[in-house]
């Protein structure tokens, strides 16, 4: 029976092979699933259901992955629902606010996630289509998180990109300019 010959390096190809693969998948889960990116924000579409979503940064302007603020609208509709999820041992959120425009929007926790009123949803919109300050401030049981910026880099992009991609119409209630709402 012939001797096959000792493969070298077959061991050593396939670990450098999984260690240059862990870097990819360990940066893929910190980002935000998305269909379109539009600088800060991205846009995804499931089941009739449109969302944007952007994560807040800190004072040292690095993103908290654990924190997504989401405008989304449900079931195709034009009207609005802004909310924050938290995640990954963000427990007994309270005290969830949303500041646009030095204007306090206090949010109602249920579980994992903090809403604004129904009332407030179009009102908070508006401000956000018109690139008004925002930011998150909540507390944990460990402590205080204050003003949380949003960035609003493409936003206006991400909305248009919703506006054309879910099938509903263009509304121009929202800030009265009608050169910059989609066609």
């Amino acid at each position: 029976m012939p001797i096959m010959p000792k493969r070298t390096g077959y061991k050593t190809i396939t670990l450098i092979c999984a260690f240059l693969a862990l870097p990819v998948g360990v940066h893929a889960e910190e980002e935000i699933d998305a269909d379109a990116w539009f600088g800060d924000w991205s846009v995804f579409i499931d089941s009739g259901d449109c969302w944007l979503a952007s994560h807040p940064i800190d004072m040292s302007q690095q993103a908290i992955e654990d924190v997504t603020l989401f405008v989304a609208f449900h079931q195709r509709s034009m009207n609005s629902e802004i909310s924050v999820l938290f995640e990954c041992g963000l427990v007994d959120v309270s005290d969830v606010e949303v500041t646009l425009d030095s204007k306090a929007y206090s949010l109602n926790v249920y579980e994992d996630t903090a809403f604004t009123s129904a009332s407030e949803n179009t009102e908070i919109l508006k401000k956000m289509l018109l690139a008004k300050q925002t930011s998150i401030s909540f507390s944990t049981l460990a402590e205080t998180f204050n003003d949380l910026a949003i960035g609003y880099g493409g936003f206006r992009d991400a909305y248009n990109f919703t506006n054309e991609h879910c099938g509903f119409f263009k509304n121009n209630d929202l800030d009265g300019d009608q050169k910059r709402e989609p066609i």
